[in-house]
């Protein structure tokens, strides 16, 4: 019974999961997303924001990751995703905290209000009218 409702690959990629059978992610374990993204946060704002030594820090960071490898087999046990799901969450996570933090410039994060008036409104500039 289990094998006549187990979809295709292709329909792996189309098809929307039941939301009673699983979670609804198709590939990337958006659970583990959120776990590492904490742990993430944790580790690079956490001794700023709680303000504790570092060696408390550490202790928060090191319960935080242990937190997250227990999800991680919480939600294989509970079958709600493939191993290549957490696999993946785990690989892409980090690389976009990086991304965002690193590779991105602070600059290019601002708005550029000229751009966004002409593109929207379709007028040469704010300053001009």
């Amino acid at each position: 019974e289990v094998e006549k409702n187990r979809p295709t690959f292709a329909e792996i990629f189309y098809k929307p999961a039941s939301v009673t059978v699983n979670c609804g992610d198709l590939m990337f374990s958006g659970h583990m997303l959120q776990m590492i993204l904490f742990v993430l946060i944790i580790n690079h704002y956490g001794r700023q924001c709680f303000q504790v030594s570092k060696c408390v820090h550490l202790f928060i960071v090191t319960i935080a990751l242990l937190l997250c490898i227990a999800q991680s087999c919480v939600i294989l046990m509970a079958r709600h995703h493939y191993t290549s799901d957490i696999i993946v969450a785990a690989y892409v996570t980090p690389l976009l905290w990086y991304f965002y933090n690193n590779a991105i410039h602070k600059e290019d994060m601002k708005p550029n209000h000229e751009r966004i008036a002409k593109r929207l409104l379709g007028t040469q500039s704010l300053n001009q009218q």
